[in-house]
């Protein structure tokens, strides 16, 4: 008999298993219909008339953080899974940077659910088949130098609880301290709560409506703010992160010297309601703002000071 489906009891396993919290949970798209006009073709072509500017991220890791690498060491003569790095120094690529924000600006907006419709806010900012995004963003480096000592962490077996999209919802991880597992079998190279990052976002000809929505994304604004999830092991409370903006600069091409003229932006709040009012019309329901606000609830359990 196959001992996964037996559940009887065992001697090294009396009674049931525990009940724990849900790993994870479920946001609603918003609707992309055809009778909801999608964005302007013209705003993915054009290479002129919007907003450039760098934002630069603080990123402050609230539980430890792991990104996987696939890579192996030796820890105490076992096996541990390393974290990632560039020339010995553990960062934050910023493919996995983009991850997390693009899951968020899914659940934020009127997406497609296969990253090809060039025709919805995260293909505009992140990119789709065949398109290449205006949103570049940069690794994040460490803030302490010299950098932090990555800490190894004990974890129980892992298993996929399968995709992370579906047609019409975005899977979350729920936000929990993480606690190594005593009777863990797998070793994990972590990076402590607390660790400080800085990391660069530079984008180029994006309208208001769209910096604001991107500004959203981020978790940073005020009053909409919230903890993302970054790295391996989300589900055993492993990569709570808070992202707060460090500095943003507007920058605008003159044809005559200073060739580049920086200049503070509006307020980030005011961008990000410039999103939420372009957006009320297509979303009758009210889903973008439940989200919003769910996104913010879930970040609660762990107690931080969210923007």
């Amino acid at each position: 008999m196959d001992n996964r489906m037996d559940r009887r009891p065992r001697p090294d396993r009396p009674g049931p298993r525990p009940v724990v919290p849900a790993a994870h949970f479920n946001l609603q798209r918003p609707d992309l219909r055809p009778d909801r006009p999608p964005l302007r073709q013209d705003l993915f072509t054009s290479r002129v008339g919007g907003l450039d500017g760098q934002l630069e991220l603080r990123l402050v890791t609230v539980t430890p953080l792991h990104i996987g690498t696939g890579l192996t060491g030796l820890e105490g003569g076992r096996a541990i899974m390393l974290t990632a790095r560039c020339h010995e120094t553990p960062v934050i690529p910023g493919t996995a940077l983009k991850g997390a924000l693009r899951m968020v600006a899914e659940a934020l907006s009127r997406s497609c659910p296969d990253q090809r419709c060039r025709a919805c806010y995260p293909c505009l900012l992140f990119g789709s088949l065949g398109y290449r995004g205006k949103v570049t963003i940069h690794p994040g480096i460490p803030e302490a130098t010299p950098a932090p000592r990555p800490l190894g962490f004990m974890l129980p077996l892992r298993s996929s609880r399968g995709p992370s999209r579906v047609d019409d919802r975005v899977r979350f991880y729920n936000h929990r301290k993480a606690q190594p597992d005593p009777k863990g079998v797998e070793l994990v190279e972590t990076l402590a709560a607390g660790t400080v990052f800085r990391a660069q976002i530079h984008y180029l000809n994006l309208p208001p409506a769209a910096l604001g929505f991107l500004l959203l994304v981020t978790g940073a604004v005020p009053g909409f703010g919230f903890l993302h999830k970054i790295g391996g092991a989300k589900g055993m409370g492993l990569g709570s992160m808070k992202v707060e903006i460090a500095q943003h600069r507007l920058r605008t091409v003159l044809r005559k010297a200073p060739a580049i003229h920086e200049q503070d932006p509006p307020p980030a709040q005011e961008l990000a309601r410039q999103y939420l009012e372009a957006e009320k019309e297509h979303d009758p329901r009210g889903v973008l703002v439940a989200s919003l606000a769910t996104l913010r609830e879930k970040s609660l359990p762990l107690e931080v000071e969210l923007p």
